[in-house]
């Protein structure tokens, strides 16, 4: 079904096996020919340019971290949802110009990535957000969110800060 040295040659001339050991460039380009057929065989995933845009990243960082996809379309739905479900904190980061939110993310999916897990979505608090209070008399107060008290989200956030300091 398929030529493995002819999808890595093909891959590899593409630039996306660069720095890849000669032990992982014809699982990684496997990994690469069957995702780029799924998505090109499910118009669903093909209106979703950020998903077009982190997938191969995201496939190229887990192998190099030896990790592994047993699943292309389980992975791929993976990678959906987890975009999907983080729409906030990525529009929240994309309000800063020294953020690069597509990279930030790859590497956030990465990190937390285990085959066949589902990925929890980032608890991610914007300091600058305002939750809306009802006081006595129907008077509206927004108040800022408190500080984070959990301990995932305080180290989200305490890594977040750095980019600001």
């Amino acid at each position: 079904m398929f030529d493995i040295e002819e999808i890595t040659n093909k891959w590899g001339e593409l630039g996306f096996l660069e720095q890849l050991s000669e032990q992982l460039k014809p699982i990684v380009a496997l990994k690469y020919e069957l995702t780029a057929n799924c998505l090109i065989d499910n118009d669903d995933y093909m209106g979703n340019t950020m998903l077009q845009h982190v997938i191969f990243p995201i496939i190229y960082r887990i192998h190099k971290q030896r990790k592994t996809i047993s699943n292309v379309e389980t992975f791929i739905r993976q990678v959906h949802v987890f975009f999907v479900n983080n729409r906030e904190a990525r529009q929240d980061l994309s309000a800063f110009s020294n953020i690069d939110v597509e990279a930030e993310m790859c590497a956030l999916f990465v990190e937390q990535y285990k085959s066949e897990n589902t990925i929890e979505p980032i608890k991610w608090i914007n300091k600058h957000k305002f939750v809306k209070k009802e006081k006595p008399n129907n008077e509206e107060v927004w108040e800022p969110v408190p500080e984070p008290t959990d301990d995932v989200v305080i180290t989200w956030w305490g890594k977040l800060k750095t980019f600001f300091s």
